[in-house]
């Protein structure tokens, strides 16, 4: 009879730290993707929470929404260029180090930290611009919100950086 907790070179399989999931499912899509996979999904629910929010909002409200006109959407167009723009380079210097050129990385992460920088700062512009604050109305807490969590994203990505 075996002791509590002992294993036999027969069962290795039955330790309570053995790796799970075993098979080929476990070899194509290891548990960091997995993570991954659920994270993106959770924050897509999140910004789609946030702009279900701002449309209903907006449909609800016996004001003009927006209230101060259209919105000028060209630093909007400028910033989604500049974030498009670093996937590319965070790419490319991915593609560089599985290649074993580590300069390619370096210089791939360095562009993609600078744009990301690009785009807060343009964030921080466009911020100074509005003619309302998060406290004036609806529109301005809602507009601040879905920006400021996606400006949160950016820096969180530049923080991992």
């Amino acid at each position: 009879m075996l002791g509590h907790g002992s294993a036999t070179a027969a069962s290795p399989d039955t330790s309570p730290l053995s790796p799970l999931p075993v098979g080929k499912a476990a070899e194509r899509h290891p548990p960091g993707q997995w993570g991954m996979l659920l994270l993106i999904a959770t924050e897509a629910a999140l910004f789609a929470c946030l702009l279900f929010s701002y449309f209903y909002l907006g449909a609800r409200s016996t004001t003009p929404w927006p209230p101060f006109g259209p919105p000028d959407l060209h630093v909007a167009a400028l910033n989604t260029l500049i974030l498009l723009s670093s996937s590319v380079t965070l790419h490319w210097g991915e593609r560089g180090i599985r290649r074993g050129q580590v300069g390619r990385l370096r210089v791939g992460l360095a562009l993609t930290i600078l744009l990301g920088l690009t785009f807060l700062s343009l964030q921080g512009y466009e911020y100074s611009r509005q003619p309302f604050t998060p406290m004036t109305d609806a529109y301005g807490s809602t507009f601040f919100t879905v920006t400021g969590m996606h400006g949160t994203h950016v820096f969180v990505g530049l923080a991992v950086l």
